[in-house]
């Protein structure tokens, strides 16, 4: 009787195992595929301020966006742009 639960126990951990490494890969690979994607926009919104009390502004935000990736930001991997 020990050695059947033993068994089942090891099967039960094993099929575990199986499920978080398969979950960990469909994780990883979709993470690749949004990373390879190309920007096809973006959208700034501002949102917890009262009116005429905002610090910047969306032309402010794009400005430094674009100085910062050195170029027009739509149409460039989503790789290359650092968002930190």
């Amino acid at each position: 009787m020990r050695k059947k639960r033993a068994i089942k126990r090891f099967f039960l951990t094993l099929m575990w195992l199986g499920v978080a490494i398969g979950m960990g890969t469909v994780i990883t690979a979709a993470m690749r595929a949004q990373e390879a994607g190309i920007c096809n926009g973006y959208n700034i919104r501002i949102e917890g301020f009262k009116e005429g009390m905002l610090f910047t502004s969306k032309e402010q935000i794009v400005s430094l966006l674009k100085a910062a990736t050195k170029g027009d930001i739509k149409g460039q991997r989503k790789s290359s742009l650092i968002c930190r």
